[in-house]
């Protein structure tokens, strides 16, 4: 299950995490989730709800927005890339493709900046 995404999410919210000086423990009662379940998120073996990401994100005295990644921040290959977070029965390989342009363009038009 490991993702660019969670990937991400995780190692942002362990840097935040000891930024506060929060062991993992200390973090999973503020959090209300196990150890175990914040060092699997931390690790991005373990996908994050949403509203759980609100309450990091709170404890953390962070935004969800600053823990989430930027788009061109993700690779387009293996595990890492977009057609791992996309659900391919819902989409056309027309569609996939057409969002990994957009995605292609955005990091071109970052790079230029």
């Amino acid at each position: 299950m490991e993702t660019g995404l969670y990937k991400i999410i995780g190692q942002r919210l362990r840097e935040l995490r000891e930024q506060k000086q929060f062991t993992q423990g200390d973090l999973s009662v503020r959090v209300n989730l196990t150890r175990a379940s914040v060092a699997n998120i931390e690790l991005g073996k373990q996908k994050i709800q949403i509203d759980t990401l609100y309450r990091f994100a709170e404890v953390l005295e962070s935004t969800p927005h600053e823990i989430l990644p930027k788009i061109g921040e993700l690779s387009l290959n293996g595990d890492y890339g977009v057609e791992s977070l996309i659900d391919k029965r819902k989409y056309s390989e027309d569609q996939i493709e057409w969002v990994k342009r957009i995605i292609i363009k955005g990091k071109i038009n970052e790079g230029e900046k």
